[in-house]
């Protein structure tokens, strides 16, 4: 962050200046966005409450041995495919759906790790490929991550989307002088059915502002801006971006404009849907999880949103630990889990193996690396 003064986001109805407004936030699992934001959190679930909650989330359609499958990604996010094993968000799902029945431009922000590709890939895409919405199911869905070259990251998932190497061509000849190209591509792309549509999601969008030059970014945001702005357009965009970036995008007007009218902000799940999103997972492929341990992870995350991951990481680190085989009974319990030291031991002992496999050059490089990154303040 640089020390010229940053735009401000705002909570209300207006529009202006250099502010960005990102509605009623009021009901919000997060209340404040940048940097020294707290989080607001309720408190987890008992072992009796998650107890009570693992027999009626079971129905008789789960396996009750392991098929073999590992349910929890770890700190990879969900992709469309893996939305069977994706729990806990969906009522964020609904939100989001309805988001796209009624706008052109949609925000999906949070803090790092709260899951925001994870809600847009496994959750509202597989939503709308499920036809969840009137001829959704017909809908060109398209992904891509801005990088270094952002418009040529855009020609590349048009050409994925048409599978057509040379689909992109015209976003590569005109992308950087002509706002509408973005537009004019996804016309020629939709069949001319009007209720055709593309959803278009710019997932990290952040990187726009981390790993591009200003007039590669410049032209970027306008074909973004100018494609969701034609009249009767077809194409839906959405940013998925982390929240302490908010105000970068507050300096472009256009895109200012747009994202204050659909700001959906993620954070931290209530405590019933964090234990789905805990429990299901392994129920979905024939393991039993033990409430205490679903009640001891959920306070070990103490309501952070960011971390999912690291949750995530610590359950499948103790799938793999277990010696149960393919077509044998499995169970998580709370004491392996306390005996493999819990969410932050997990990713620190993984961390420690990766990093004795390291030659001792590659060693000396990481250990600069680290030691760059610290930034020691005053001490008390």
């Amino acid at each position: 962050m640089t020390d010229e003064k940053q735009p401000k986001v705002t909570t209300g109805d207006k529009i202006g200046g250099d502010e960005i407004t990102v509605g009623n936030i009021e009901n919000s699992n997060v209340v404040a966005v940048g940097t020294g934001a707290t989080a607001v959190y309720n408190a987890g679930l008992t072992v009796e409450e998650v107890a009570t909650l693992v027999v009626k989330l079971k129905n008789e359609d789960q396996p009750t041995v392991w098929d073999g499958r590992y349910p929890y990604l770890g700190l990879t996010a969900f992709q469309e495919s893996d939305a069977q094993f994706f729990f806990g968000r969906e009522s964020l799902v609904e939100e989001l759906l309805e988001r796209v029945q009624e706008a052109r431009f949609i925000v999906i922000a949070g803090p790092s790790g709260s899951g925001k590709s994870s809600v847009a890939r496994a959750g509202l895409f597989h939503a709308l490929r499920e036809g969840r919405l009137a001829k959704s199911a017909s809908w060109l869905l398209a992904t891509m991550q801005p990088k270094g070259d952002p418009i040529e990251q855009l020609a590349l998932s048009m050409a994925r989307l048409a599978k057509s190497p040379g689909a992109g061509d015209h976003l590569r000849q005109q992308g950087r002088e002509n706002p509408l190209a973005l537009h004019e591509q996804i016309e020629a792309l939709l069949g001319d059915d009007g209720r055709q549509r593309c959803i278009l999601l710019v997932d990290q969008f952040e990187e726009t502002f981390t790993q591009t030059k200003e007039a590669d970014r410049a032209a970027f945001i306008s074909l973004l801006t100018g494609a969701a702005g034609v009249e009767n357009g077809r194409v839906t965009i959405i940013l998925s971006l982390r929240a302490d970036f908010v105000s970068h995008c507050a300096r472009y007007p256009g895109l200012r404009a747009l994202m204050s009218q659909q700001f959906q902000l993620v954070g931290a799940m209530d405590p019933p849907d964090l234990a789905k999103a805990i429990t299901l997972p392994s129920l979905e492929v024939g393991a039993e999880i033990d409430p205490a341990l679903v009640s001891r992870i959920m306070a070990d995350m103490k309501g952070e949103p960011g971390a999912l991951p690291l949750m995530s990481f610590a359950l499948r680190d103790l799938f793999e630990a277990e010696k149960s085989a393919k077509g044998k009974p499995m169970d998580l319990t709370l004491p392996e889990y306390l005996q493999r030291g819990g969410i932050e031991s997990a990713l620190e002992r993984h961390a420690n193996k990766v990093f004795d496999e390291f030659t001792v050059a590659q060693k000396a490089f990481a250990r600069g690396v680290f030691s760059n990154l610290l930034d020691v303040g005053p001490g008390p």
